[in-house]
């Protein structure tokens, strides 16, 4: 089984939600030929800590939007490139599916967040152009720098 890592990052938007571009940290889009299970997610805020309170949610997406392209690392050298593809940094919103919210996390920017499932098993994409996006869906203020990584298997 092949396994990439996918690294995003976007300052905290003044205001949050799912529908604007700036509060898209990392979108993973699949491709008609493989079904990526993602099994590992790392949220954190870099620069000066602070008592700001964020939640961000990961959503199932039919449209990617427009951002700078992801680069898909594969977690061993002999593994090929992947068929999946992401963006960060967006300028115009992924589309979200209504009622598609796949996890919520409530952090503080002084914390980090980590969740690990097994690499066959996790949040699966569909065979298809679809994916997931992981964004801001409330934010108590502040503009810190937040990055978050995630892994995948094909």
């Amino acid at each position: 089984m092949r396994r990439y890592a996918t690294f995003g990052e976007q300052n905290v938007p003044a205001t949050a939600g799912g529908g604007q571009a700036d509060s898209t940290l990392l979108t993973l889009q699949s491709a008609t030929t493989i079904r990526p299970h993602v099994y590992f997610l790392a949220f954190g805020c870099s620069g000066t800590p602070a008592d700001q309170a964020f939640t961000i949610q990961l959503g199932r997406q039919t449209a990617a939007g427009t951002g700078t392209t992801a680069t898909l690392s594969a977690l061993s050298t002999t593994d090929p490139a992947s068929l999946a593809s992401g963006k960060y940094n967006h300028t115009v919103a992924p589309t979200y599916t209504a009622s598609a919210i796949l996890m919520s996390i409530d952090v503080n920017q002084r914390a980090s967040f980590t969740w690990i499932e097994d690499p066959e098993r996790g949040i699966v994409l569909p065979a298809s152009t679809d994916g997931i996006g992981i964004y801001f869906a409330v934010a108590t203020g502040g503009t810190p720098l937040c990055h978050v990584t995630t892994h995948h298997s094909e």
